[in-house]
């Protein structure tokens, strides 16, 4: 058994190998490449941990500008810093006109600031923007050189800096020195810095993923942190304490508002994932049953354990959405103010996934399908189903993020976490309720110890890598511990 559980643990390290070689990406080889016609991304903006705005930027059609093809982006940004308090209530709606190479064409904005707004409206014309701005409701005259080939980013467009780093080549080390046109102010601006690294990030509590974290000084000092994908998911300001999220990316249908969030397309292309995590339920399971693995209760229990999802998305997530209520931005989880909050979110997710095993197993048994001695096998299947729905769940929720991830490690350790722990209660309630509520207890305690782990993380406490090495040997030290016993009370 300790042979098998050696092998499974070397599995991993083709994954980790894998994922740390990526060290750069070329250019998408066109704007449609990388934003097909029709698609929506949602930043939401938050500071102070209270949600300040969303930026939402589609791809609504092709258009042709001074002979040139192009691509027009509507734009919505709104941000509202009453909470600061501050009277400051931006809104900027209108067009934003870039080529098929994302070199820029124009703009056609409305531009309020509090209570006064402004109309900004300019269009490429060989070398040179031409347009007007308004002033007091009065057209001014506007004409810039600007080169053919420049990108325009205006502050706070996040759709604007993700298309400059995907229509250029990022690599490690790589030094940014450059200029580009910013709209508002008619000028001509520097945008420096360097891509510091590639590594693992945990963007917010659902999130992990592999990105370029690029840390620029001009225009303003920031963060970006950028996956293979070219999307922009993160955005730090730390002058201004506020951070940005990749909420939404969604292809949006000429005949219908939406397509579904959970589209078949998407599920072929999470079918490896689910494969994965199937898998990763045999290999936790035959740890605790053996050549048991064809027994039909463990077949209902597993049934059992994938069904308990419904508990968990009507009854756990809201609860736990309810302790953090106010704390962070709709569609995303961004970590709370403060480490009881997290302990009170996370309790109801202790209670209930431990509380589910052990009443599964008495169910089982009251039901007459589950004797005494395969109470164990039982608890196991039920874990084991309900860690591989919990990881269908979430996985489904979040954008496309490829096989080979840190998100892998971590659901396929908490596959292995649910069943062991599952195996353990069923084995405890042979021996009474008293022995399986004090066992209860004590798992509820690490599920919900395990479930703090990436706010630690995002308070700087410890990198991703280090947290997934504590989940792995706690998990890992959990299942060896747990098999050790049951041999010894075997015999």
């Amino acid at each position: 058994m300790i042979r098998v559980l050696f092998i499974s643990v070397l599995a991993f390290f083709p994954l980790i190998s894998t994922a740390v070689s990526q060290r750069s990406i070329s250019a998408s080889s066109s704007f449609e490449a990388y934003r097909p016609v029709g698609e929506l991304r949602v930043w939401t903006f938050l500071m102070k941990d209270s949600v300040l705005g969303q930026l939402q930027s589609q791809v609504i059609r092709e258009c042709n500008i001074d002979g040139k093809k192009g691509y027009v982006i509507k734009e919505d940004l709104h941000l509202d810093y009453s909470f600061v308090p501050s009277p400051l209530v931006i809104k900027i709606v209108g067009e934003h006109y870039v080529s098929a190479n994302g070199a820029y064409l124009g703009d056609d904005l409305e531009i309020s600031i509090s209570d006064h707004t402004e109309r900004l409206t300019l269009e490429r014309d060989e070398k040179t923007i031409e347009g007007y701005l308004t002033r007091g409701g009065e057209k001014v005259e506007q004409s810039y050189i600007v080169n053919d080939n420049a990108f325009a980013i205006d502050n706070n467009f996040l759709d604007q800096y993700e298309l400059y780093f995907a229509m250029r080549d990022i690599r490690v080390g790589d030094q940014i020195d450059d200029s580009i046109f910013v709209p508002q102010s008619g000028l001509m601006a520097q945008i420096k810095g360097e891509v510091i690294n590639f590594s693992w990030q945990r963007l917010h509590s659902q999130l992990l993923d592999s990105v370029f974290v690029v840390r620029l000084t001009e225009p303003q000092p920031l963060e970006l942190f950028i996956n293979k994908d070219r999307r922009l998911l993160k955005l730090y300001i730390p002058t201004q304490k506020l951070r940005a999220y990749l909420d939404v990316v969604r292809l949006l249908s000429k005949s219908k508002p939406q397509l579904p969030a959970f589209t078949l397309q998407k599920l072929g292309s999470l079918l490896p994932n689910f494969l994965m995590y199937f898998l990763a339920s045999i290999v936790a399971v035959l740890f605790f049953v053996g050549r048991d693995i064809k027994r039909k209760e463990l077949i209902y229990a597993f049934l059992s354990g994938v069904a308990s999802i419904i508990v968990i998305v009507w009854v756990q997530i809201p609860l736990q959405e309810y302790f953090l209520s106010g704390s962070h931005a709709p569609g995303i989880a961004v970590e709370p103010p403060t480490y009881f909050l997290v302990l009170l979110a996370m309790i109801p997710a202790g209670i209930i996934q431990e509380g589910l095993k052990v009443l599964s197993v008495f169910t089982l048994s009251s039901l007459g399908k589950l004797q005494m001695h395969y109470r164990m096998l039982a608890g196991a299947g039920f874990g084991a189903g309900l860690g591989v729905a919990e990881a269908f769940y979430l996985t489904g929720l979040l954008p496309l993020t490829g096989l080979l991830s840190w998100n892998l490690l971590e659901r396929v350790s908490m596959i292995a976490f649910h069943t062991t722990t599952g195996a353990l209660l069923g084995h405890a309630t042979t021996g009474g309720q008293r022995r399986a509520l004090i066992t209860g207890i004590l798992m509820i305690i690490l599920n919900i110890a395990l479930r703090t782990l990436p706010y630690l993380v995002q308070q700087d406490v410890f990198p991703v890598p280090v947290m997934l090495l504590i989940l792995g040997f706690v998990v890992i030290g959990l299942l060896l511990g747990v098999v050790i016993y049951f041999k010894k009370a075997a015999k």
